[in-house]
């Protein structure tokens, strides 16, 4: 392994630690008795976890092409790429804030609520959306990438009003 892939797999494993981190933290304020402090550090997490994404879905904004070419010279392939690249940025922080908001729940106990909305996302929405989009509209690969666009939303709304509602501060961990 050379230098330039070690020092990449160490900023990988430094974000995945901190990204881990701000998930479980809320559970471990609750467990210390610091309730509030928890509710602070979800949503502390949870705007950090947009911020840095928003950051990412600017570089997948501005850059879909380059980032394609990566992958393939195939100009099909790079312009249904570049597709994603842009829906997914306008998405890709919401997405990202509930599922720091979703890793806090997890952290304070709440396992089911997240695995309730994911689970609705990820295999109702974005499969019948998608579908319907794709296939009954004829929209194809575009009604695709909407579908997972539009399960983000559905993931990230319920989420957050979970969180702000404090159910889950009741929760014995």
């Amino acid at each position: 392994m050379g230098k330039k892939q070690f020092a990449d797999k160490r900023r990988l494993v430094l974000f995945l630690f901190i990204w881990s981190y701000t998930f479980s933290y809320p559970g471990q304020n609750i467990g210390a008795g610091k309730i509030k402090l928890a509710e602070k550090t979800g949503w502390i997490s949870a705007s950090m976890a947009f911020c840095i994404m928003l950051i990412m879905a600017a570089v997948f904004f501005i850059f879909p092409e380059k980032i394609m070419h990566f992958f393939t010279d195939d100009s099909t392939v790079i312009s249904m790429g570049k597709l994603f690249f842009i829906v997914i940025a306008l998405t890709e922080p919401i997405m990202a804030f509930a599922f720091a908001l979703g890793g806090a729940l997890r952290g304070a106990g709440d396992s089911v609520s997240p695995f309730v909305y994911g689970s609705i996302s990820d295999l109702a929405v974005k499969i019948i959306v998608g579908y319907i989009l794709a296939i009954q509209l004829n929209m194809g690969f575009l009604g695709i990438v909407i579908g997972i666009a539009v399960s983000a939303f559905t993931r990230a709304i319920p989420t957050m009003v979970k969180f702000h509602s404090g159910k889950w501060k009741k929760i014995a961990v």
